[in-house]
C-alpha cells in the first residue's frame, strides 16, 4: 500500500470565487496586477514531477485551503540517497559549453546557472534583453547556446530572439518559459533548438545540451 505525506494550509481570509479559482494555476495569473511570476503554476509542476498532487478549495467570505499530497520516501535499509540525487555527479558525456542564460527572475536564474555550470558549461547570465544583447555583440561567436525567458521587461522573448538572430543568425537558441510548448510552438518552435518548461528537472537541461551538442543523434532520433 502508498504512504503519503499530507500537507494542509487553510486561512480564514476573503476567499475565491469559482472563475478565479479555475484560474489560479495559470502561469503569471494575478488578481493584484499583472503577474510576473509562477506562482501556483510553478507549485502544481513541483508537486507533479514529484508524482504527487495538490487540491485548492475556495468560498468567498469563507477562506481557502490547499492541500498536498506527496508520496513518502521510505528508502530500505542500506539505502543512501534515491538516484536523482546523484545523477549531477558526473555527466555521461561532455556536455560542456558557452551558455548566453537569460532570465529576470534571480531565483531561477541562479538555479539554472548552477545546474548549467555542474554540467561544465561557462555561464553569461543577463537579465533583461538589453543586458543580453550586449554580451552578445562584446562576443559575437562566443556563445554556442541562448537560452531565453520568454516573459521579460522591456524586450519579450521573442522580441529578443530575433535581436539575437540579427547580431549573430546561426546561434542555436532555446527557450525556458512558464508557459507550455504548445502555447509558443506557432512563433518559436520551428526556428529554436529546444524547449524546457519551468519548473524544470536537471535532466531536461542536459537533454537540451546533449540536443546541441550532438545534434546528428537528434536527428537521427
Amino acid at each position: 500500500r502508498a504512504s503519503w505525506a499530507t500537507l494542509e494550509v487553510r486561512d480564514e481570509g476573503v476567499g475565491m470565487d469559482e472563475r478565479t479559482l479555475q484560474r489560479i494555476f495559470d502561469p503569471f495569473f494575478s488578481t493584484k496586477f499583472p503577474g510576473r511570476g509562477m506562482g501556483l503554476a510553478e507549485v502544481r509542476g513541483i508537486i507533479r514531477k514529484h508524482e504527487g498532487s495538490i487540491e485548492v478549495k475556495s468560498q468567498v467570505n469563507h477562506g481557502t485551503t490547499v492541500r498536498l499530497l506527496l508520496p513518502a520516501l521510505l528508502p530500505k535499509i542500506g539505502d543512501s540517497y534515491p538516484k536523482s540525487f546523484t545523477t549531477l555527479q558526473a555527466a555521461p558525456r561532455n556536455l560542456s559549453c558557452e551558455v548566453l542564460l537569460v532570465e529576470d527572475e534571480k531565483s531561477v536564474r541562479e538555479v539554472s546557472r548552477d545546474l548549467l555550470r555542474l554540467f561544465g558549461c561557462t555561464v553569461r547570465c543577463a537579465r533583461d534583453g538589453r543586458s543580453a544583447l550586449r554580451l552578445l555583440n562584446k562576443a559575437p561567436r562566443c556563445f554556442d547556446l541562448a537560452i531565453l525567458d520568454m516573459t521579460m521587461p522591456g524586450m519579450s522573448g521573442e522580441e529578443l530572439f530575433a535581436e539575437l538572430k540579427k547580431v549573430r543568425a546561426d546561434l542555436p537558441v532555446a527557450i525556458c518559459s512558464g508557459y507550455s510548448e504548445f502555447d509558443i510552438s506557432e512563433r518559436l518552435r520551428a526556428e529554436i533548438v529546444g524547449f524546457v518548461q519551468k519548473p524544470f528537472h536537471q535532466d531536461e537541461l542536459a537533454q537540451l545540451l546533449c540536443r546541441v551538442k550532438f545534434p546528428e543523434e537528434s536527428s537521427q532520433g
